[in-house]
């Protein structure tokens, strides 16, 4: 938020690295209020939220596995949302061909993914992700 031009002293502090989900959830309230941003609307909060997640994996400051983990969850919680599902998906194929279970190749959730292209399958469907939900 801060790079689109956002700013306020509770969104500085949400910036930085916190722990606490009761922290992160009161400054988000702060921050919202002193913006006057509404978030009323549960899926342009997740959009807003996604496009975040996945511009800071793209970047390399969070890895696929945690974003695309965070997006699992949120996925559940919303009873399978069209808009991010995808990320549901993109969870489990990487959760397939994760080192630790030896020797599978190839993903049963993502017929495409193997391997050696599920990172950049990862990049591929977060940057049209990005892309077609630029402005939530």
């Amino acid at each position: 938020m801060l790079e689109q031009g956002y700013d306020s002293y509770h969104l500085r502090m949400l910036a930085g690295e916190i722990e606490d989900r009761e922290e992160i959830f009161s400054l988000a309230d702060k921050t919202f209020e002193e913006l006057g941003l509404d978030c009323s609307d549960t899926e342009q909060a997740v959009k807003l939220y996604t496009y975040d997640l996945l511009a800071r994996m793209l970047e390399g400051a969070i890895e696929q596995y945690v974003v695309l983990y965070e997006l699992y969850g949120i996925v559940i919680e919303l009873e399978y949302p069209s808009y991010i599902y995808d990320f549901y998906t993109l969870y489990w194929a990487l959760d397939d061909l994760d080192l630790k279970w030896g020797e599978v190749e190839f993903s049963t959730h993502m017929l495409a993914a193997n391997r050696s292209n599920i990172k950049s399958i990862i990049e591929e469907v977060a940057r049209n992700w990005i892309e077609a939900y630029a402005s939530p």
